[in-house]
């Protein structure tokens, strides 16, 4: 069977934790824990979370804020271009 998800562990690990350390809403020792969970799940379940590859959506930064804006969620209102900008980098860089 074909399975598709939204984000993986992997993009998790090398997108958003890392974004979040990066910018210091992540301190060295949250880092080293999340890191050493990252280690534990992916030795723990393997094979099973072998990804057989990966669809990216690329949109610009400007256009995931419109699209935020246009959900009109009250809890992603606040969410600045830069950090979409340092996703998106993010994003480019690791895949």
């Amino acid at each position: 069977p074909v399975v598709f998800f939204r984000r993986s562990i992997y993009s998790d690990r090398y997108v958003f934790a890392a974004t979040l350390y990066e910018s210091g809403r992540m301190n060295e020792t949250e880092w080293a824990i999340y890191q050493d969970w990252h280690d534990w799940v992916n030795k723990q379940l393997g094979p099973s979370l072998a990804l057989d590859g990966i669809i990216y959506l690329r949109a610009t930064p400007e256009k995931c804020l419109n699209r935020i804006y246009l959900r009109g969620r009250d809890e992603e209102r606040e969410i600045p271009i830069e950090y979409l900008k340092k996703l998106h980098y993010k994003h480019e860089s690791w895949l």
